[in-house]
């Protein structure tokens, strides 16, 4: 275990994705009660950076489109990293923590000048061992990535293993709230966020309408139907809502800004989602949620709180709308809905 001291400020890495990002979370919490007066700076994707921006344990974001620095001219690409790598050595930082742990965050963490490196020694990955200077976590595969990424901090700071838990791990200001009240209906709530960046990983809509009318007409419950920003998602949510048999108690709610969809989720008893980002908004926030997984990796991925379920199959047609219905029941049955 790592023993450091007079930290002050910290890097911490990690290039993907928005989900990732979430689950980083209670690691960063513990980071930030180990070292309460630090200041600490995530490094993630340009796509990460609305929903880092709600964790209250990251004080400034640095964005960086890895996939964009794939695809320009080599030179252009090197005096980019090389422009970055120059502020993160003026930055001073006390601490890196790789918890991406790609040869490229392994280097960035080498030349930040950090007095104090530590990465995730992740399976079946390169890991520079000579960027670093503290011993590794070493991933233990049968773990939860949160369990992780939690590991990497207790191995730093020497904390407990309840350092940090229980605090807010998102946080949302007013503006937000109130679009989300916008979609108050009667009785408790259920969302459905239907949408997911990769076709293979959305349940179709008449499965997610049978859901939805289940919901309503078994429940009791007003249904919020989230599609996501893309065009295609957005109809995906129109779809659910006209196939359903109470479309007047289904409402869309598409086109959300990452705080809006997370003061959504916040409100609402029960979220049903894909496997895909947006879905550990719920467990982030207390709210009971069901993961859909076609494949995948759901030991490492799945919703992992409390009365969280998870329902898999080998592709999403192989996933039946009754599975999903009893998932829905077993933590129906222990929620006291408003």
């Amino acid at each position: 275990m790592n023993s450091i001291h007079d930290v002050s400020n910290i890097l911490a890495i990690r290039l993907s994705g928005i989900g990732d990002v979430i689950l980083m979370m209670p690691a960063l919490a513990a980071l930030k009660c180990a070292f309460p007066d630090s200041r600490l700076t995530l490094m993630t994707g340009s796509q990460c950076v609305s929903i880092a921006e709600l964790c209250p344990y990251i004080d400034r974001v640095v964005p960086v489109d890895r996939k964009a620095l794939k695809t320009k001219p080599k030179l252009k690409a090197v005096g980019e990293i090389y422009h970055l790598i120059r502020e993160l050595r003026a930055e001073d930082f006390d601490l890196v923590v790789d918890f991406h742990s790609l040869r490229e965050t392994n280097l960035m963490a080498r030349l930040s000048g950090a007095r104090y490196r530590v990465g995730l020694k992740r399976s079946q990955r390169a890991y520079l061992s000579f960027c670093f200077n503290l011993e590794p976590a070493v991933q233990d595969e049968a773990l939860h990535m949160a369990a992780t990424f939690r590991a990497l901090a207790q191995n730093i700071v020497g904390v407990l293993p309840d350092t940090g838990a229980g605090l807010p791990l998102i946080e949302v200001g007013p503006a937000a709230k109130a679009v989300a009240a916008r979609f108050e209906g009667p009785g408790p709530r259920v969302a459905l966020n239907v949408g997911a960046s990769r076709a293979p990983r959305r349940w179709s809509a008449a499965r997610f309408s049978q859901v939805a009318s289940y919901a309503v007409d078994r429940l009791g419950a007003s249904v919020l139907v989230i599609g996501g920003v893309a065009d295609e998602e957005a109809s995906l949510a129109r779809e659910v809502q006209a196939g359903s048999k109470n479309p007047d108690r289904v409402h869309l709610a598409n086109g959300l800004s990452f705080p809006e969809l997370a003061a959504l989720i916040g409100s609402v008893d029960l979220l049903v989602s894909n496997d895909t980002g947006p879905m550990h908004i719920g467990p982030a926030l207390g709210i009971p949620t069901i993961g859909i997984f076609a494949g995948g990796s759901p030991h490492h991925y799945r919703p992992a709180g409390p009365l969280d379920q998870c329902v898999q199959g080998k592709s999403m047609e192989d996933i039946e709308v009754e599975s999903v219905i009893a998932a829905m029941d077993r933590i129906w049955h222990q929620l006291e809905p408003v």
